[in-house]
């Protein structure tokens, strides 16, 4: 987990599943906030993690990325809150 670094928040803003069966989603923050290529963003609801993001494509407003559920399985949905890190 990432600890360094201003913290970036956003949200989802929707998830697809990708022709190869892998779930994306679409945030609302992007490299203007400082989110990058290959970061792992984590999805959170109600204060519970939900899964991690894997940065796939960054826009300066916006950015999309790989679903990972780490094994477990949860819904990620629109809505839920993005996070560069968590305390």
């Amino acid at each position: 987990v990432e600890s360094f670094g201003p913290l970036v928040a956003g949200r989802v803003r929707k998830v697809v599943r990708a022709a190869n069966g892998e779930d994306l989603a679409f945030i609302t923050v992007g490299g203007s906030s400082g989110v990058k290529v290959g970061q792992r963003m984590h999805i959170v609801r109600d204060g519970n993690f939900v899964a991690s993001l894997i940065i796939t494509v960054v826009d300066s407003g916006e950015a999309a990325g790989r679903i990972d559920r780490l094994g477990r399985s949860v819904d990620v949905l629109a809505d839920d809150k993005v996070l560069s890190r968590v305390n």
